[in-house]
């Protein structure tokens, strides 16, 4: 492998994403857009409201929207 390289492959590995958030990225994937945006969807998916936040990247909600998860 040519050393020119070594800089970038380094600053691929320094930039890895964590297994948690790749699973939302494929999660978000195999969904779709259409359904991602639609409340009603959203609201019949069998999964736990925390989930569901996670998903929907709620933990950057800059505008104070109500979560899925109850209480």
């Amino acid at each position: 492998m040519d050393q020119q390289q070594w800089p970038d492959i380094c600053r691929l590995q320094e930039n890895t994403r964590c297994l948690q958030h790749l699973c939302r990225l494929r999660i978000r994937r195999c969904l779709g857009r259409l359904r991602l945006r639609s409340p009603v969807f959203m609201s019949f998916l069998p999964l736990p409201g925390r989930l569901k936040d996670y998903i929907l990247y709620r933990e950057y909600d800059l505008y104070g929207r109500q979560s899925s998860t109850p209480g």
